[in-house]
């Protein structure tokens, strides 16, 4: 891949992986025979999701290694170009 898509192809992967977690998380999709795993598996689902959004949130321009989203704003989304250096997504 050329300059910095494999950062934006991994961006996109995390970012679906995340709300694909948060969408089947909510939804009643437990098989009876990991019910007695219930709770272990919320608080690895929980967990992971917080990881995952925490690393999202945070996410760093491929070019100057600074928060792409800057100090404000809607980070999970990200907006259009890096609030630092001006790097278009």
């Amino acid at each position: 891949m050329t300059g910095y898509q494999w950062a934006w192809s991994r961006f996109r992967i995390l970012r679906v992986v995340f709300f694909a977690l948060l969408i089947v998380g909510f939804s009643p999709l437990l098989p009876a025979s990991l019910a007695q795993y219930d709770l272990i598996i919320e608080i690895l689902w929980g967990v992971t999701l917080l990881l995952l959004g925490r690393y999202l949130w945070k996410w760093k321009c491929p070019r100057c290694r600074k928060l792409f989203g800057g100090k404000g704003g809607n980070k999970m989304l990200l907006p259009g170009e890096c609030a630092n250096c001006g790097l278009a997504r």
